[in-house]
């Protein structure tokens, strides 16, 4: 939303066009913004009153009181970057591409994505969950002792003809299947497993676990092709301090040089129509200058019809968590953004949970520590605020895995998904929503699981060696 609109601006200003980009808040951004500790306490008190979002609700800070220099503490409000809309940039995007040929990339500091992950949470309490590293490379699926013979096979069949789904050899295998489910795809045309689909629909980070062959083929050649791109080992970057916010900010510098202006903390209304100068409209600013436009675009500020509400969730977790940012490949750069899938609970929700992780060395918080994103998810239409922002401490029993939190955000956002005229809306069922406080529960015993999983791993490998 926010990033199109200053790329655009950037764009036209470069084209002799001249451009003034208005922007009520006081801070880079808008719902794309990042934000340090302070700023995130007051953009939540602001979303509650009347300067707030239309497309933001219930929006809610949590701090652990309970956490002191013995289990790690926050730091200065500054130390951090809470960004309200974390994304990665694969390589091959046609994003990235515009930043290096217009040289923006000079301007940023792109980190690198490693590893993509699933977690299966344990059916009963006294089970352990299973972290399994996503095998994408002919290296990767037969290093892995996880997967049994006959299934790497199938699954090497499959990353081959992705590679080269798009070919006129290829084409027919898929084209008459491409309205079809993937995961039926993956089950009837290539014999994968539930572990096998469970992984490649993780690839795809989609909203509700369902995608179209067409969709879903798409985003996995962009996936496995942008391996080795700009370097070993990964397939997407994420730039440094403050995520695509970042991008915004270059933009805008892009757009300044080109002669555009842009002016915060700045509101204006539409005044009547001149009928000497019908073409044109007349623009009255927050600081009470007048100015005239032969082209206004606003952004989205209604909910539109046909929109989901997204629940995201930023946590700062006092873990390194350094087993998810290992080198997997030699000569690769040290990874600082992991992506977690948590497979879906049909007890809890039909729905899959997508978690980025960032470490301190993406610039988001302080050495020691790590930060958890929740970008996407598809909740129910009407949200209450979560247990654990209300101060009834929905964690784990474990005292220490409780002071492990330190910190969280979170907001629901309305956000309407944009679909090609072929292709229908990919919705959850309405019946099998998801109430807000099972969600939580399920999040936050998801961090607590991973924790443990994590945790386990490293014990077991020192005990060991």
């Amino acid at each position: 939303m926010w990033l199109t609109a200053v790329t655009h601006k950037s764009a036209l200003s470069r084209s002799d066009k001249r451009v003034l980009h208005l922007d009520p808040n006081d801070y880079y951004g808008d719902l794309e913004a990042a934000l340090n500790l302070e700023d995130a306490d007051a953009w939540v008190a602001r979303q509650g009153g009347d300067g707030g979002s239309k497309l933001i609700a219930n929006a809610s800070t949590w701090t652990n009181s309970n956490a002191n220099d013995a289990h790690g503490a926050l730091r200065s409000a500054r130390s951090y970057s809470l960004a309200l809309a974390p994304q990665i940039i694969y390589t091959r995007s046609a994003l990235l591409s515009q930043l290096v040929s217009s040289r923006a990339y000079r301007q940023v500091e792109f980190l690198a994505v490693g590893s993509f992950f699933v977690y299966e949470q344990p059916v009963t309490g006294d089970q352990r969950g299973t972290l399994s590293r996503i095998p994408s490379s002919r290296e990767d699926v037969f290093s892995t002792q996880a997967i049994p013979a006959r299934s790497k096979r199938s699954l090497m069949k499959f990353l081959k003809f992705v590679i080269e789904y798009d070919s006129e050899q290829q084409r027919p295998l898929w084209q008459e299947h491409a309205s079809e489910m993937l995961a039926r795809f993956l089950e009837e045309q290539f014999k994968l497993d539930d572990s096998l689909r469970r992984y490649i629909l993780a690839l795809t980070l989609t909203l509700d676990g369902k995608i179209t062959v067409r969709d879903g083929l798409a985003i996995i050649h962009r996936h496995l092709s942008s391996l080795g791109w700009f370097g070993p080992g990964f397939c997407a970057v994420y730039p440094k301090w403050g995520g695509g916010s970042e991008i915004a900010q270059v933009a805008c510098r892009a757009g300044a040089v080109g002669g555009g202006i842009y002016m915060l903390d700045t509101g204006m209304e539409k005044l009547p129509v001149d009928d000497a100068q019908p073409d044109m409209m007349s623009l009255k600013l927050s600081n009470g200058t007048t100015v005239q436009t032969s082209a206004l675009v606003a952004s989205q500020d209604e909910p539109a019809e046909g929109s989901l509400i997204i629940r995201r969730l930023v946590a700062v977790v006092d873990s390194t968590f350094a087993n998810l940012f290992e080198v997997t490949v030699e000569g690769a750069p040290k990874p600082a953004v992991a992506v977690v899938s948590l497979a879906a609970l049909e007890s809890v929700s039909s729905l899959p949970v997508h978690m980025f992780v960032h470490s301190s060395d993406t610039g988001e918080c302080p050495s020691g520590q790590s930060k958890f994103c929740y970008p996407f998810r598809v909740c129910c239409y009407s949200i209450t605020p979560p247990p654990v922002f209300r101060g009834t401490g929905v964690f784990h029993d474990d005292q220490t895995i409780k002071n492990s939190y330190l910190h969280c955000l979170s907001f629901a956002l309305t956000r309407k998904i944009i679909v090609r005229p072929d292709r229908k809306p990919s919705l959850h069922n309405p019946q099998r929503s998801m109430d807000p406080d099972d969600m939580f529960h399920m999040l936050i015993n998801g961090f607590s699981q991973l924790r443990r999983r994590i945790s386990y791993h490293t014990c077991h490998s020192r005990c060991a060696e």
